[in-house]
């Protein structure tokens, strides 16, 4: 199983934003997805998660994206955006209930929330109001809630799809997702995640899609697309690589 990606083109506005897109991305993988500012990533992230109408062929699980209802799309991949707007002032708990999906998956709710909130390290915030946080704190609710729809699934192949998760987060935060992110991959689950931050997209992910003015620039493992040659062309800065420490240098 796979998402497979062919021909995907997308016009927002009159103006076109991804063009002859191409990929094949398996489970077992954490796939980055790189470029700079305007480059795609978000676009590409919303196609593939069914947020935004398309031209070409996304399939799923061979099954087409946009013949799936959405209650069955949701059973298969979790998303995480770049930003929530919420409008009705949501406790914390409310807000991670909100990724239980309506399936015959039986699941001790108490119990999911109790692990995920120690797992994501929120039981503080558990009784907030979700706006009176923090933009960093808002993230880790919002990604107990992405894990709780992933927990609650009833297919077998799952898709965690993640828009730049880890923006206006400490580094230690960073870390934990990471690590939590790792932790649950297998087999039968593919990780497709937007990034910033070149050191962490070349030492936390198995493959990358480097994007550049909305077309697919490189698609490979990690090392393959993370060459001074390729990263200087796109993001049109000399950029160095440490390879033995494994670190990004472009200052």
């Amino acid at each position: 199983m796979s998402l497979e990606i062919n021909n995907l083109s997308l016009t927002l506005s009159n103006k076109k934003i991804l063009t002859n897109i191409n990929l094949n991305l398996e489970h077992g993988k954490i796939i980055g997805v790189i470029g700079p500012n305007g480059s795609g990533k978000s676009s590409l992230i919303k196609s593939v998660s069914g947020i935004y109408g398309y031209d070409g062929k996304i399939v799923m699980n061979n099954k087409e994206l946009s013949s799936m209802a959405p209650v069955e799309l949701a059973n298969c991949r979790a998303i995480m955006s770049q930003s929530q707007n919420i409008v009705f002032d949501f406790n914390c708990r409310e807000i991670i209930e909100m990724g239980i999906l309506p399936n015959k998956k039986k699941i001790n709710k108490q119990e999911k929330i109790s692990e995920l909130v120690k797992t994501c390290k929120i039981k503080h915030l558990l009784k907030r109001k979700i706006n009176t946080l923090s933009g960093g704190e808002q993230k880790r609710v919002h990604f107990a809630r992405t894990l709780m729809q992933y927990y609650t699934m009833d297919t077998v192949h799952k898709f965690i799809i993640l828009d730049e998760p880890l923006a206006n987060l400490d580094m230690k935060f960073k870390l934990e997702i990471l690590k939590i992110l790792k932790n649950i991959l297998n087999e039968k689950v593919c990780v497709i995640i937007a990034l910033h931050d070149l050191n962490i997209a070349y030492n936390f992910t198995d493959k990358i899609v480097l994007l550049s003015e909305g077309k697919v620039f490189k698609y490979d493992k990690t090392n393959a697309v993370f060459t001074e040659k390729n990263l200087t062309e796109v993001y049109q800065t000399e950029i160095t690589i440490n390879k033995k420490k494994k670190r990004i240098n472009y200052f």
